[in-house]
């Protein structure tokens, strides 16, 4: 909250526009609080900020696993912390504020390792800190620094933070745009390494399990929220409205695809890496 609350001040002190990216409510402190984020949202904005904002939607979020280091660590750049993580002297401090850390964003458990910077922990990915602390005979925290020391501080990591009614709530918001804060990856070359389906999948899910299963939303409000509530976000006037005049490849694609229902993503957890399928006319 303390975040949202400074980007609100230098929106309304310096004049310009506020975008938040991928609003979320993240970690235990925050579980329930999507409606009193929205809510902050929406007061700045009847003030007269211009404000608004975008998500994807999981309940995960995906990011290097030094995020679990205290803020004092990195101070000096990548090579510090690693000089740091490895200071015998600093260990006994370092230890209880990374567990902390992990602890907040629901444990050992709910942190999963993608991607490692080297092939000698690629085996790792997939695995939570916590299977990974069984297999080496040691605790959570010892596990984030031997990872970041071997793989040269480049470990990336899946947090399982988000409670999926907070997820829904931000996303039912008309003011909220659909994001996919993503990658652009190729599946052949990803090939065996788990991934945030985000990359794949954001709009699919979207589509097919918040409008289709859930009703969340109607199909016309889950499309806007992809093409012209962004579009017009980024002032592109000719982007994003059937209605408008466009280039003739863009309607000749809407129209290709007129005729194929809703898109159901292959992705539901963190699986390696794939493309999303989809059945003309069916389900």
């Amino acid at each position: 909250m303390t975040a949202l609350e400074e980007a609100m001040a230098i929106g309304r002190e310096s004049g310009v526009r506020v975008q938040i990216s991928h609003l979320k409510a993240m970690g235990r402190g925050n579980r329930g609080r999507a409606g009193e984020i929205l809510t902050k949202i929406a007061a700045a904005r009847a003030t007269g900020l211009d404000i608004a904002a975008d998500q994807y939607p999981y309940a995960a979020s995906a990011t290097t696993l030094a995020a679990v280091i205290p803020q004092w660590a990195h101070e000096g750049g990548a090579a510090s912390l690693l000089q740091r993580l490895q200071a015998s002297e600093l260990r006994n401090q370092l230890l209880p504020e990374i567990d902390s850390a992990m602890v907040s964003r629901e444990g050992a458990a709910g942190i999963m390792i993608s991607n490692c910077r080297s092939g000698q922990n690629r085996h790792l990915s997939g695995k939570t800190i916590a299977e990974i602390a069984d297999c080496w005979g040691c605790n959570g925290a010892e596990v984030v620094i031997r990872l970041l020391v071997e793989e040269k501080g480049e470990v990336g990591a899946i947090f399982f933070s988000m409670a999926e009614e907070d997820v829904a709530a931000i996303l039912a918001d008309p003011a909220v745009m659909v994001g996919s804060d993503g990658h652009g990856l190729n599946a052949v070359d990803a090939s065996g390494e788990a991934t945030h389906p985000r990359s794949y999948g954001t709009f699919t899910r979207v589509l097919g399990r918040y409008v289709r299963e859930e009703n969340l939303l109607s199909l016309e409000a889950a499309v806007h929220k992809m093409t012209g509530l962004p579009a017009s976000r980024l002032g592109l006037s000719d982007r994003g409205w059937c209605g408008r005049v466009m280039p003739p490849i863009w309607s000749s694609s809407i129209r290709q695809r007129s005729g194929t229902r809703l898109i159901m993503p292959t992705h539901t957890a963190m699986p390696p890496a794939s493309y999303i399928s989809s059945w003309p006319g069916n389900r």
